[in-house]
């Protein structure tokens, strides 16, 4: 049987997504589809791990999606939603 994860999202990724959706409802709806999915597997193909803060980030097209893994408590937590060259700020 597999652990399904609960999915946290911080107030800023929350404030990200809206901001998306607003702009790009179809991109909106695929970075969605990969926050689910990490319900079920939070290391999918292609996760990097975050090296000099703790985390890892998927992409979804030139979006990254970073977040942290609490695998005792079975959460993820998603911490920020956004363009490459603006998330790791």
């Amino acid at each position: 049987m597999t652990a399904v994860y609960q999915i946290d999202l911080t107030r800023r990724a929350a404030r990200d997504l809206r901001k998306i959706q607003r702009g790009d409802p179809k991109l909106y709806g695929q970075i969605i589809h990969a926050i689910q999915a990490l319900s079920t597997d939070p290391y999918p193909d292609g996760h990097v791990d975050l090296g000099g803060r703790e985390g890892y980030r998927i992409r979804v097209r030139d979006h990254r999606i970073l977040y942290s893994v609490e695998d005792h408590r079975l959460i993820v937590e998603v911490a920020r939603v956004g363009p490459r060259g603006d998330v790791y700020k």
